[in-house]
């Protein structure tokens, strides 16, 4: 049986790597043995419809950025 080397796109992700394993009739734990991922990104990468892209995490308000404000204050009175 030949497999092909490919490497994992530069996010991390399968990409169409999954594909291409799938295509030479690996089970998912060789594809996953093979590109040092989980069984269960293999199976999501390959119900997958298109390749994995990145998201950017929504943008929140840290803790600081909320109270900050009010510390300001408070420092203006004994500073």
């Amino acid at each position: 049986m030949s497999t092909l080397r490919l490497e994992s796109d530069h996010c991390g992700g399968l990409g169409g790597d999954s594909r291409l394993y799938r295509s030479e009739k690996l089970s998912q734990a060789a594809i996953a043995r093979q590109q040092g991922l989980s069984r269960n990104t293999v199976a999501n990468a390959l119900a997958s419809e298109a390749p994995p892209r990145y998201e950017r995490a929504p943008v929140t308000t840290s803790a600081w950025a909320q109270v900050e404000p009010a510390v300001r204050v408070l420092l203006g009175q004994y500073c």
